[in-house]
C-alpha cells in the first residue's frame, strides 16, 4: 500500500484547542524574545534569564502527587499558566500601566523580568518552607 493511500491524520484540519492555543502562545512568546534580542543582548539575557528562573521555580509541581501522570499534567498546566501570564504582562495596555506606575524611574522593558524574578523568588521560598516543614515532621515523635 503506497503512503499516498493512507488516510490523513485526525489533527490535519481539526487541531485540539489546547494545542492550538499553546502554539499561539509559543508564537507570541517567540516574538517577544525576538523583540528583546533586537533591543540588545542585555535586555534579552535579562528577560530570558528571568523567564527560565520562573519556569524552573515551578519544579515543585512535579512532587505534588505520587502519580507521575498527575504531576505531568500539573507541570504542563503551570507551564501554560506562565506563558499566559507572560502574554498578559507584555500587552500594550499593561505596559502602559507599568509605565505610569514606574514614572521613568526604571525602563518599562525591565518591569516584566522583575515581576518574573519576584514570582520565582516567592515560589522558591514557598518550596523551601514546605521542605522545612516536611523535614521537621520526620524528626518529631
Amino acid at each position: 500500500m503506497p503512503l499516498s493511500a493512507l488516510p490523513s491524520s485526525s489533527f490535519e484540519l481539526n487541531t485540539p484547542w489546547f494545542i492550538d492555543s499553546l502554539a499561539i502562545d509559543f508564537k507570541i512568546n517567540s516574538d517577544n524574545l525576538k523583540h528583546r534580542f533586537n533591543e540588545g543582548i542585555l535586555p534579552f539575557l535579562l528577560y530570558a534569564g528571568a523567564l527560565v528562573f520562573l519556569l524552573s521555580s515551578f519544579y515543585f509541581t512535579q512532587k505534588f502527587c505520587a502519580w507521575p501522570l498527575a504531576n505531568l499534567v500539573l507541570g504542563v498546566l503551570a507551564f501554560r499558566g506562565i506563558l499566559a501570564l507572560e502574554n498578559f504582562l507584555n500587552t500594550k495596555e499593561i505596559q502602559e500601566v507599568f509605565g505610569t506606575f514606574l514614572q521613568n524611574r526604571l525602563p518599562v522593558s525591565f518591569s516584566v523580568p522583575i515581576i518574573f524574578i519576584i514570582f520565582g523568588l516567592l515560589t522558591n521560598l514557598y518550596t523551601f518552607l514546605i521542605y522545612l516543614t516536611k523535614r521537621k515532621k520526620k524528626y518529631e515523635i
